[in-house]
């Protein structure tokens, strides 16, 4: 089981951006550096407390940008 987000074009799309950057998402969030640089992975699932901020800050549900994807021997039962 994998659970990989889609943040980035979902909050391009909500803040009618063409491009978010992480520093553009550090400052808007309050995040490090260091977490900001994720937003570009989808395999980076934020931690309770980063999922809090994102989802106050942007007035967005979880379900918004995180998705499950079942694994290949998941998907073959």
């Amino acid at each position: 089981m994998s659970v990989k987000n889609c943040l980035k074009p979902v909050l391009e799309e909500r803040l009618k951006l063409k491009k978010l950057t992480s520093y553009r998402f550090r400052k808007l969030t309050g995040l490090s550096t260091g977490t900001a640089e994720r937003i570009d992975d989808p395999n980076w699932v934020p931690s309770e407390k980063v999922l809090d901020i994102i989802c106050r800050t942007f007035r967005i549900q979880p379900g918004e940008f995180l998705y499950w994807v079942p694994d290949a021997s998941e998907s073959e039962n």
